[in-house]
């Protein structure tokens, strides 16, 4: 059970070597946490005197002051939002909800670049954005016109705002875990755009991220069969950290922490709308937007799914299983170096962040390959890409697969044996083929 690459000799036991050593680099560095990881907060002082300071004056002067006016203009806002809806004045209510994410926003002390145009269009489109914290949607909200947005089921202060006002704007709780509220969030999206209504603004990483990379991102909003209008957020990141970890702190704690900070400086950039290529995927259209938002924004593209930060459901982990699995049989034991149509498949996703960090040049410095040919960031984007390419096809097809597919020993075999009359199928396959033939027959009604 060997194979060549280079003139060198690989077993299957030299290759479980290399997986357990890219676990163990894994738990010492871990690339997808960086996502998440916030500001220390040592890169926010320059002194200890120069902080104590600013410390008092943001404290006892600014964050009084802000609150302060925050109060009497959510007093106002009341005042307007109760008298549209008395008197059913769209006109009152939207002018509304443009004055209260800019009471937001200057209870921040913020100070916003837009660059671009920010036009009313009047065809169906919706805008996407990078995501950072709620505060993405009260800034690009507080710009000539409101949005109405997309985001998951949450409880407290941050829920009650939702449920209570923004629900008038048309728009959208879900919970991720619910299917049927998935389906259900789509169906109603479509037809808000196609009411013309306050335009939608999505965040398809359905995450928060720390504003210096970009995830995955998710492809309900790219499904629409209408243009996405891309929007790209870039804060300043060493005057206070605009990332909010839910984790760690509440809407409220995260709301009262950017009122008392110095202030607030963010550039945004509205970019021309784009449109699904004819010969493109969702998944492809989706990650053309996702790099042009990086790249204007200077943030560092990846592939990893966002989901992963909490809790995902079981089907992402499964997904994510069996894209090792697949990585594994299609580049290390079945590749061919003249194998053009895998590797036309790798240039087409890859990754922008191979050039920055993820120690990629160090790797080949010290020639470290894992499976005689890959650094662990290449291995590392194949295995996204192929999750990528997992995740869009369809349900009963990754299903048929995961449970169809030979183990990766049978794989192994096969390829050095098929030809020679001694191979045969393992205990696992073979428990896996009686499986899908219990439910192919259920599924037709035999049983």
């Amino acid at each position: 059970m060997k194979r060549r690459y280079n003139n060198v000799e690989k077993t299957f036991l030299h290759d479980a070597v290399d997986y357990i050593s890219m676990g163990s680099r894994s738990l010492k560095r871990d690339e997808f946490t960086r996502s998440f990881e916030p500001i220390s907060p040592c890169d926010m002082k320059p002194s200890d005197v120069f902080y104590i300071f600013i410390f008092i004056i943001r404290y006892y002067l600014l964050f009084p002051i802000r609150l302060t006016l925050f109060i009497l203009g959510t007093l106002l806002f009341i005042f307007l939002f109760l008298f549209a809806l008395i008197f059913k004045e769209e006109g009152v209510m939207e002018s509304g909800f443009l004055f209260y994410s800019k009471v937001f926003v200057k209870s921040f002390g913020a100070k916003v670049t837009h660059h671009g145009n920010k036009n009313r269009i009047d065809y169906p489109h919706v805008f996407v954005a990078n995501h950072t914290s709620f505060l993405d949607f009260l800034v690009l909200s507080s710009h000539k016109f409101c949005h109405a947005c997309v985001s998951e089921s949450h409880g407290g202060l941050f829920g009650f705002l939702f449920k209570v006002i923004l629900f008038k704007n048309g728009s959208v709780l879900f919970k991720r875990s619910e299917k049927q509220d998935r389906e259900k969030v789509l169906k109603i999206m479509k037809n808000h755009i196609k009411r013309n209504k306050a335009p939608l603004l999505i965040f398809p990483e359905g995450t928060c991220v720390n504003n210096k990379y970009t995830v995955l991102f998710q492809k309900g909003a790219f499904e629409l069969g209408v243009p996405v209008c891309p929007v790209a957020i870039k804060y300043n990141r060493s005057l206070m950290d605009p990332y909010w970890n839910r984790r760690k702190h509440s809407f409220t704690e995260h709301l009262f922490y950017l009122m008392s900070r110095w202030r607030l400086e963010a550039d945004v950039y509205w970019l021309e709308p784009m449109s699904k290529l004819e010969d493109e995927s969702v998944h492809e259209f989706s990650e053309r937007v996702k790099r042009k938002i990086s790249e204007v924004a200077g943030l560092e593209s990846v592939i990893w799914n966002g989901y992963f930060k909490n809790s995902p459901i079981m089907k992402d982990r499964e997904i994510l299983r069996e894209a090792y699995r697949q990585a594994y049989l299609k580049y290390v034991v079945h590749w061919k170096n003249d194998d053009s149509e895998s590797f036309k498949y790798l240039e087409k996703y890859k990754s922008a962040d191979e050039k920055n960090d993820y120690d990629h040049d160090l790797d080949k410095q010290q020639n470290i390959l894992y499976f005689g040919k890959f650094t662990y960031k290449e291995y590392l984007n194949i295995v996204l890409i192929e999750y990528i390419k997992l995740k869009s096809s369809k349900t009963d097809h990754f299903e048929s697969m995961v449970l169809k597919g030979d183990c990766v020993r049978d794989k192994w075999w096969g390829y050095e044996y098929r030809n020679s009359g001694s191979f045969s199928k393992c205990k696992c396959y073979m428990k896996k083929m009686i499986r899908v033939e219990n439910n192919s027959s259920k599924s037709s009604g035999i049983i």
